[in-house]
């Protein structure tokens, strides 16, 4: 169940690392001829378990995505989580909040039933994050996927995967309520998110003010395109 809401590209998947430095971060997995590695289910059951920790690349070959996150980090993060979390209800958009790995973050997820165009899922969470932004909120980073179309060159910005088993003990990479407690049953909690269908979504964005992408002009359109490979972002 769990592979079948947070899916990514299946052909890779990037590992978190740390040193004796203090360092940490993502690497794509790579074989012996630094070929990337596929992400199979004992990957996954291993996450789950603890033995690794792993992160997966929203965004899929063809620009599409099963899935928008909208990340908040630092002061007040949960307080913008829940103001999205509201903002959600009222516009009946399934969602859940996660804690994030380092415990000062939170990630709210929104899952589609079938891969939609990438530029329509941040579309979507450009207009929460602008709603939530006009009350003052600080602690918004990103979105995942965080391009609307490839470059051709990496894969794209990494996020990790929730209920990592080591984490998920102290409460952190763990699904919350709305007193940032976790939630009692983080299985029956993924399984009863209702996924959103693409004629739900177009109608939301047919309601609202979008900016559909440009034709390419050249050959880097993506944001952070330094970090496609590497997510330095530990929380």
């Amino acid at each position: 169940m769990h592979r079948s809401y947070f899916q990514g590209r299946a052909d890779v998947y990037a590992r978190y690392w740390f040193n004796a430095s203090g360092k940490s971060g993502y690497t794509p997995a790579l074989d012996e001829k630094q070929k990337p590695l596929p992400l199979t289910n004992a990957i996954i059951k291993g996450h789950l378990l603890g033995i690794e920790f792993v992160g997966i690349y929203p965004l899929l070959a063809d620009n599409t995505t099963y899935f928008l996150t909208i990340d908040f980090d630092g002061k007040n993060w949960f307080d913008d989580t829940l103001a999205v979390q509201e903002i959600t209800q009222e516009n009946k958009l399934p969602c859940l909040l996660e804690r994030s790995k380092s415990g000062n973050g939170g990630h709210v997820w929104f899952f589609f039933k079938n891969p939609v165009p990438a530029w329509k899922a941040r579309q979507l969470g450009k207009h929460l994050v602008t709603q939530i932004k006009s009350i003052n909120s600080q602690s918004f980073d990103r979105l995942f996927p965080s391009q609307d179309e490839h470059s051709g060159k990496g894969f794209g910005n990494l996020i990790a995967l929730p209920l990592n088993g080591k984490h998920v003990k102290d409460g952190n990479t763990a699904f919350i309520n709305q007193l940032g407690e976790p939630l009692p049953d983080q299985w029956q909690a993924l399984s009863s998110c209702q996924k959103i269908s693409e004629s739900s979504l177009n109608s939301l964005l047919n309601s609202i003010k979008i900016t559909p992408p440009s034709q390419p002009e050249s050959t880097n359109k993506e944001e952070d395109s330094e970090k496609e490979n590497s997510q330095i972002k530990t929380t």
